[in-house]
């Protein structure tokens, strides 16, 4: 993967029915796989001991979060810096948690010093860019701006996998 690259993998219900249209089957934009796929190179980056960090966007707010408390053994800048300067740096299910202020001024001050120092970035959404500024109403527009402007997108739209494993399995 080249330097600065990043990838926005996402599947946005609201675009099923147009491709659900196309495809003459049901679709949709959930259990496509955006997760297991982010896994997969997670896998791949630590096989070939390429640094890298993998966290859910739960996990990087609670982090941050953490670092409030009076005994917290690291800094909110540590934490912050952690996310800056990891070489990859791959959030799953982006835009789910539940925003306040703060968390969408944490998100965009991330994802614009990954993008001001070159660092790869993966991401997974179940938001097209386009939704983005309705989803995060102060930072959103410049959010989706960078995605759209560094990433390369990968729309995942298909049949939901998770059903058929459940029948799989029983």
């Amino acid at each position: 993967m080249q330097t600065g690259t990043w990838l926005y993998i996402f599947g946005d219900d609201e675009r099923v029915s147009e491709v659900q249209k196309k495809a003459g089957y049901e679709v949709s934009a959930f259990g496509t796989g955006k997760t297991y796929m982010m896994q997969c190179i997670a896998n791949a980056l630590a096989h070939r001991k390429i640094p890298g960090l993998y966290v859910t966007e739960e996990k990087l707010f609670s982090d941050i979060k953490s670092t409030y408390n009076r005994s917290s053994d690291e800094s909110e800048e540590e934490v912050l810096q952690r996310y800056y300067r990891v070489p990859i740096l791959m959030i799953d299910d982006i835009f789910t948690a539940p925003y306040k202020d703060w968390a969408e001024g944490k998100l965009f001050s991330i994802l614009d010093e990954r993008q001001k120092h070159s660092k790869v970035t993966i991401m997974t959404s179940n938001y097209a860019t386009g939704r983005i500024r309705h989803r995060l109403p102060i930072n959103g527009p410049k959010i989706a701006s960078r995605i759209t402007g560094q990433a390369e997108l990968i729309e995942m739209i298909g049949p939901d996998r998770r059903p058929q494993r459940k029948i799989e399995s029983a």
